[in-house]
């Protein structure tokens, strides 16, 4: 029940004979911020959405008193945040009591409307759409200047739930000056702006129908002002409170909300399929829920009636064009379009836009359906445990961290805490994500228990291992099976000394020094990345050849049973403010056995952990506890966090796109609607690349990008080099549109678009696919098939120290040139720095100082071309040298001596 300065009690009598009535809080922002919030740099970061109340209504005074017994019967709302409602169907004459409860530390503000009504407040048609009523209106918009603008609010309420497929408001307004006036629609922290100073005079008893939807079947409609869009409410739930914020926030003219209507379309069970009508150059959309065990989606579709062709698109919703998955669709056979993990970007667990767009000249009737198929595997969470203990400081705030390594988006995340404390209720726990934002997980729960957060179960695991010997060093490595916990040592050394050291990923964690006899040691290990502990005896040596020794290792770790903050309603729908301490009781409510001994709660923020939901999780995430009432500081067990974790599943990764390497094929199967993805990475002396779609079995679009993978929907840096073909070249020049950027990377997409899975081959030719790396003073034995003054290309780098180096040609059975360059470009028989060209079969010889010209010797990248120029084969060598020294020992290899002559004979300069 709390205590009395948590409740406000109001009373209302009803002496109307109306039976709808609505009792609702409104706008209920916290009132103060937590301690460390005030260090956020957003202020949207820096608390709860809202603070937390909850509303009770009965008809016995004794609600007033805090009767447990009517409080028990009272009819509630408990959502965890301030936006709570209550209505009635069947209300009868007479006094209600309502009271209104903070379960918030840092209290609340609230604004509470009671209404009874002789209409209901919504009508729910055959196929489950619901058309809310808007009150209290006519409403007068009170006029307002910017620094106090004058509001008016607007209800509607949905009394059943529902899965919002589509919004359409229509709001009737009388003013003087309709740019004076913005309108915004909220539900569950979702909003639009229907009106935003919209350019319009004075208006009499207009109604304004806003429809987002590309659907084009509501006469009149328009679209809403920016910023937000009635699109955003898709796959949301429909339930509860819609509120419409009039505000005027300019002096001079008035007005009035006369009525407001808010049309709420339920979507379909798309796994069950339908038939949905389309009018001509109009777009259905649907929205589908993908688990996380989800490995692929299937929609199928066809033509029923109607020309065609229609647009079938899978998109994450919220997402942009380059992550729709398309193709198009005619006629009655069924099409499907499939996205999966193999996708880009893949299947990944959340909402998923279906929409169909009618390119044809009149309305055509789709039959769809969506198919999922779930990993046998099932969602793997990623988890991250903290590094060790926290002390958790008596009427203080203790701070414990986890880096995490992986960087992927946020899908889900659940926090698991293991606390000792003799008063978990002093405990106010927040989670701080490394991009800043703050989640309430618990706020001075547990009442008077003692018994903390969560429990243990030791385990313990025997190794033996023993050993004698003399002075020589014994290495021994055990594998404790955790890469955590504590290792009891019990060793016997006997009358002479030995010495034992105990390491851990190379960190010394014991080391007993020369010691003699029996004698046992506990070491704490871990965390780390190792299962693996290090014991070696005598590692210094031991003098005395006649030592003998032996030890038995026995390990023992912690089993963590946490207490797990969750949004998964499958496995609780306890938030822990309900929750009955101590809080170290199974409570799982869901049907996986290996889930049968754990605790889980919901948390207390009213967003929870969907907050982080969307973040990079890679960073520093911390946790905060707030020991808030002071208390006997010596305990035991003193209070400590024993151990967290943070639980993820994450975003897939989008698959890497293929490299293409000059003049291999690659030949891939392409799914339905999909891009297959080739990344060319442009040698630095490429000047030209031929980019082939070698085949297809059906026709595809060969896409280009110099920055990413092309969109497939003509997004920025999109270009087409071959449209709707089965084969064809497009060669880029460094000119050219686009241009080839050597040295750089450019993507491919071979996109099909059409509705069923095809082969295809791509390939990638440069003016030089290939560049020999020679090193220095080894040769390389090379052919030249000698076609058309055929050419092969060699780097070799000039070191810092050198004062003189060469490059030749050696053993040649054709006439080759050979040419050199300081740099690019590639040089040629047209273009080169320097270059030897003995006739024949002859070798050939560069020598270069730092005195040469045109180009001195200088240290980088030198370029040679051995050119064929007989017009045949050749086989020969390259080599490339250098020395410190300008000169060079000769060699003699085959001295002469003649009567009067000798012949001398070495090794090339």
């Amino acid at each position: 029940l709390g205590l009395t300065n948590q409740w406000h009690f109001y009373v209302f009598t009803n002496d109307s004979p109306y039976t709808n009535a609505a009792i609702l809080t409104f706008l209920p922002p916290t009132l103060s911020l937590p301690r460390l919030g005030v260090e956020a740099g957003n202020l949207n970061n820096a608390s709860s959405a809202e603070a937390d109340i909850d509303v009770y209504v009965s008809r016995d005074a004794g609600m007033t008193n805090l009767d447990p017994a009517v409080i028990a019967a009272a009819d509630k709302s408990l959502g965890r945040g301030g936006t709570e409602t209550i209505i009635y169907t069947n209300a009868v004459q007479g006094v209600y009591y309502i009271g209104v409860k903070s379960e918030s530390q840092t209290a609340a503000d609230f604004g509470l409307l009671v209404v009874f009504s002789e209409a209901p407040f919504a009508a729910t048609d055959a196929d489950g759409n619901q058309t809310l009523r808007g009150f209290p209106v006519p409403a007068p918009i009170p006029d307002g200047t910017p620094t106090d603008p004058g509001e008016v609010y607007v209800f509607a309420l949905s009394p059943q739930p529902l899965s919002v497929r589509r919004v359409i408001v229509t709001n009737t307004i009388s003013h003087e000056l309709m740019s004076d006036l913005s309108g915004q629609l909220s539900h569950n922290h979702i909003s639009a702006f229907l009106n935003n100073h919209t350019a319009l005079g004075a208006v009499t008893n207009r109604a304004f129908v806003y429809d987002d939807s590309a659907q084009h079947d509501v006469p009149n409609a328009q679209s809403t002002d920016a910023p937000g869009s009635l699109r955003n409410f898709a796959g949301a739930g429909g339930l509860g409170q819609w509120l419409l914020t009039m505000l005027d926030d300019a002096p001079g003219h008035v007005g009035t909300n006369n009525n407001m209507t808010v049309f709420l379309e339920q979507q379909k069970d798309l796994l069950q399929g339908f038939t949905t009508t389309v009018l001509p150059d109009a777009c259905s959309e649907e929205v589908l829920s993908v688990p996380p065990q989800a490995a692929s989606l299937t929609v199928a579709a066809a033509v029923l009636a109607g020309t065609g062709p229609v647009l079938l698109e899978i998109c994450p919703l919220f997402g942009i064009n380059r992550d729709c998955q398309h193709t198009l669709i005619s006629g009655p056979g069924t099409n499907t379009l499939t996205v999966d993990k193999s996708s880009t970007p893949p299947l990944n667990a959340g909402q998923y836009l279906v929409r169909l767009c009618n390119q044809g000249p009149d309305t055509v009737a789709v039959p769809v359906r969506a198919s999922l198929v779930s990993d046998p595997n099932g969602a793997v969470p990623v988890r991250f445990s903290s590094p060790g203990p926290t002390a958790i400081l008596d009427d203080a705030v203790s701070l414990a961290s986890i880096n995490v390594s992986t960087s992927a988006p946020v899908v889900s995340l659940e926090v698991g805490v293991r606390v000792d404390h003799p008063r978990v209720s002093d405990l106010v726990l927040h989670l701080v994500s490394p991009n800043g934002t703050r989640v309430l997980l618990a706020n001075n729960r547990g009442g008077a228990s003692a018994e903390g957060m969560g429990t243990d179960s030791l385990q313990t695991n025997t190794i033996s291992a023993s050993a004698s010997g003399g002075s020589t060093a014994s290495t021994n490595v055990i594998d404790t099976g955790q890469t955590s916990g504590s290792f009891t040592i019990a060793y016997d050394f006997y009358a002479l000394p030995d010495d034992m050291r105990v390491y851990y990923q190379d960190t010394l964690l014991f080391d007993s020094g020369m010691v003699s006899g029996a004698g046992s040691t506990s070491v704490l290990y871990g965390p780390g990345t190792s299962t693996h502990v290090t014991i070696i005896m005598n590692e210094a040596g031991n003098t005395d050849t006649n030592t003998a020794w032996e030890y038995h290792v026995t390990t023992t770790f912690a089993n963590y049973r946490y207490v797990n903050f969750t949004e998964d309603t499958n496995a609780t729908l306890l938030p822990i403010k309900f929750a009955a301490p101590p809080f170290t009781n199974a409570n799982y409510a869901g049907t996986n056995p290996a889930l049968a001994n754990t605790i889980f709660f919901l948390p207390e923020d009213a967003l929870g952990l969907n907050r982080v939901v969307g973040e990079n999780a890679a960073g520093p995430w911390t946790l905060e506890l707030w020991d808030n009432r002071a208390g006997p500081v010596t305990t035991n067990p003193a209070p400590t966090l024993r151990s967290w974790q943070l639980s993820f599943l994450l975003a897939s990764p989008p698959p890497l796109p293929i490299p293409l390497t000059s003049g291999l094929p690659q030949t891939n199967i392409v799914g339905a609607g999909q891009i297959q993805y080739f990344a060319v990475d442009v040698p630095p002396w490429a000047s030209f690349a031929t980019n082939s779609l070698v085949a297809a079995s059906a026709p595809v679009n060969l896409l280009f990008n110099q920055l990413a993978p092309p969109s497939g929907s003509n997004g920025p840096g999109d270009f087409t080099l071959v449209a709707s073909s089965t084969g064809g070249v497009r060669t880029l020049q460094t000119n050219g549109v686009p241009p080839l950027l050597p040295g750089a990377r450019y993507y491919l997409g071979a996109q099909n678009t059409n509705p069923t899975a095809l082969s295809v081959v791509v390939k990638v030719d440069f003016d030089v696919s290939q560049v020999i790396t020679l090193q220095n003073g080894i040769p390389y034995a090379n052919t030249n098939a000698g076609t058309g003054r055929a050419t092969d290309y060699y780097l070799y780098s000039v070191s810092t120290n050198a004062a003189r180096a060469q490059f030749e040609v050696v053993g040649p059975t054709a006439d080759l040139t050979l040419v050199a360059r300081k740099g690019l470009p590639l040089p040629s028989l047209g273009s080169y720095d320097f270059l030897s060209a003995n006739p024949g079969p002859n070798d050939e010889l560069i020598a270069l100082f730092n005195s040469s010209i045109p180009v001195a010797l200088a240290a980088g990248d030198w370029f040679l071309a051995a050119i064929n120029v007989s017009g045949g084969p050749a086989a020969y060598s390259v080599l490339a040298s250098e020395w410190p020294v300008v000169g060079t020992n000769i060699v003699i290899t085959n001295p002469q001596a003649f009567s009067n002559s000798f012949c001398l004979t070495w090794t090339s300069l």
